[in-house]
């Protein structure tokens, strides 16, 4: 087996391992884990982008100001809003990104302000809203089904691609995505989440269906989205904290935006 692939595998494992023990082991334990890998998370996307000192002190500080307010997520801020204001984050990053897409320089000139202000929006609200559903009703279930989701996507992707993939989705972006190994990491994880929310849930056949579609989708985005970031600040990882897997926010970049859909899903539509 091949010495990269042994690694990757070997620090995922531990990663899955500690992941599954603090869900499950307490609440706190689970708190403490993710607000770790929010704090790099965040720290990893500031170093990403590369902007004045000043800027990168101002988006620390929105990062956790943003982290603060979370006890007013759902209640004086209402879900609605929430979901809003990350999506009008999210696309607003693909209007600065496409300004200077593949162009380094102007990516680490232009826009220090703007990317302060919404780059932080980008990687915390999902990681709050991850904590919050860990703290509701049937919690570790539910995180235990958006992890899963994320693992079997990356898994079969990774392995279909490698095996089989053969047609670029996105070059300039992630060179390596193919559209078979795509194709098999929706397959595999949206059979999950039919059967997981089948077996486990009382949900209607419908919106199992829906979620079954879309979910494995929004990981694929969020993957791509960050694979965009990458690209666009000249660089192939976040960071180098796990060997084989890149930073903090190679490793979650799906999950980010599986939380938010689920989130619609679950305090939106009320199906969850």
């Amino acid at each position: 087996m091949d010495k990269n692939l042994q690694t990757r595998l070997l620090v995922g494992f531990f990663g899955i391992v500690i992941i599954l023990f603090a869900n499950f082991i307490h609440l706190y334990s689970f708190v403490v884990v993710f607000l770790f890998f929010w704090s790099l998370s965040a720290l990893e996307l500031i170093q990403v982008i590369d902007s004045d000192g000043m800027y990168r002190l101002f988006m620390l500080m929105f990062c956790l100001l943003l982290g603060m307010l979370y006890p007013g997520y759902g209640k004086v801020i209402s879900y609605e809003a929430i979901l809003l204001i990350w999506l009008c984050a999210v696309l607003f990053i693909v209007g600065i990104l496409n300004c200077s897409t593949f162009d380094l320089k102007y990516f680490q000139k232009t826009g220090s302000f703007t990317k302060a202000i919404f780059f932080p929006v980008y990687v915390t609200i999902p990681y709050i809203l991850f904590v919050m559903i860990r703290s509701g009703n049937r919690g570790s279930f539910w995180i235990l089904f958006m992890l899963l989701t994320a693992w079997i996507l990356d898994i079969f992707s990774y392995f279909t691609g490698m095996l089989i993939g053969k047609h670029r989705i996105a070059p300039k972006i992630s060179p390596k995505k193919t559209v078979e190994g795509l194709l098999g990491g929706l397959v595999f994880s949206g059979f999950f989440i039919y059967f997981y929310l089948k077996v486990f849930t009382t949900v209607s056949i419908f919106p199992i269906i829906v979620i079954s579609l879309t979910l494995p989708f929004a990981g694929f985005l969020g993957d791509l989205f960050e694979s965009f970031i990458k690209r666009s600040a000249g660089i192939k990882d976040s960071g180098d904290l796990l060997s084989g897997h890149g930073g903090f926010l190679d490793r979650f970049d799906s999950i980010l935006f599986i939380i938010m859909l689920f989130s619609f899903y679950q305090h939106v539509l009320l199906w969850l």
